[in-house]
């Protein structure tokens, strides 16, 4: 049985990757055209350690994130965390923007939200995907642009740094109001997503040590078998599926890292043993964690 690696990328590395030039290295905006899609390979999952922003403005793209698929048609934005781990599964005629974001340059942002379903855009580690308007489109899409030319070596703004961050500051503030916004006068809708919300939001949290389904609905106050027949509706997986595939993805990072020991990772994980941590990675993947690791380092 094949396994695909999971490479961890830097925001670096994707700057070298479109070859450009930054005053800062900690944010990097830009563009892929759809001639340039085909230069992304598809259904290979990655990481990027930093905070991601993907904004559709032409067709549509079908991506994988930590299991889930999801497909993002023009004026669709994509909010990522450093902790998901994305797969590109197809392009059709697909244009996009992307604001990559260091986790240090998004902190000293001092965004203030105090609107719970605002702050939601921006908690709990789990991606999220909003469908824009056209006026909030356009002003985003602005947003991008300034960034990338703020950012440019043949810029000549002494205060880029600080148009940057009032560009990034733009953005998500206008992602919250509409989150807001859509949430009030939809709220009656939301309750079927609200819940999966949550119980995503609550794995993020907890995934390492927490695997059993009846902690996450006891988090959350509904019954076992409330949880398993929501989140199936929703994700067409069940919350046991959902958990163990977040654990495999991440333990299948911090093997290819190689900067601990399996027995290491095995203890950040909460398994009983090496032996209950084997069973349950070869069950999942094919493969002991060791020959996975040997196998995948060795390419």
């Amino acid at each position: 049985m094949e396994q695909q690696k999971i490479l961890v990328y830097t925001l670096k590395e994707c700057a070298r990757w479109r070859k450009v030039d930054l005053l800062t290295d900690e944010v990097f905006s830009y563009e892929v055209r759809v001639e340039e899609t085909f230069e992304i390979e598809c259904k290979y999952p990655s990481k990027i350690n930093c905070f991601s922003l993907i904004l559709i403005t032409q067709g549509t793209l079908v991506v994988s994130v930590d299991s889930q698929d999801i497909k993002l048609s023009a004026k669709d934005i994509l909010f990522l965390y450093p902790s998901n781990i994305i797969e590109f599964i197809e392009f059709s005629d697909c244009t996009f923007n992307s604001v990559l974001i260091s986790v240090d340059f998004f902190s000293s942002l001092n965004l203030q939200i105090n609107s719970q379903d605002a702050l939601d855009i921006l908690s709990n580690n789990y991606s999220k995907t909003v469908s824009l308007s056209d006026e909030s489109y356009h002003r985003v899409l602005n947003n991008f642009t300034g960034i990338g030319i703020f950012n440019s070596r043949n810029s000549s703004n002494v205060f880029f740094e600080e148009m940057i961050k009032n560009s990034l500051q733009l953005i998500m503030y206008e992602l919250a109001n509409f989150v807001h916004v859509q949430h009030i006068s939809n709220y009656k809708s939301f309750r079927k997503e609200d819940v999966t919300v949550k119980f995503i939001g609550l794995l993020g949290q907890y995934f390492r040590e927490k695997k059993n389904v009846q902690f996450y609905a006891d988090k959350l106050s509904i019954t076992r078998a409330h949880l398993t027949r929501t989140v199936s509706e929703v994700y067409q997986k069940t919350p046991k599926q959902i958990i163990e595939d977040k654990l495999i993805a991440e333990i299948k990072v911090l093997l290819l890292r190689n900067t601990q020991s399996i027995s290491q990772i095995m203890q950040q994980f909460h398994f009983e043993d090496q032996s209950a941590f084997t069973k349950f990675f070869k069950k999942k993947t094919g493969y002991t964690p060791s020959s996975y690791k040997r196998d995948n380092l060795s390419k």
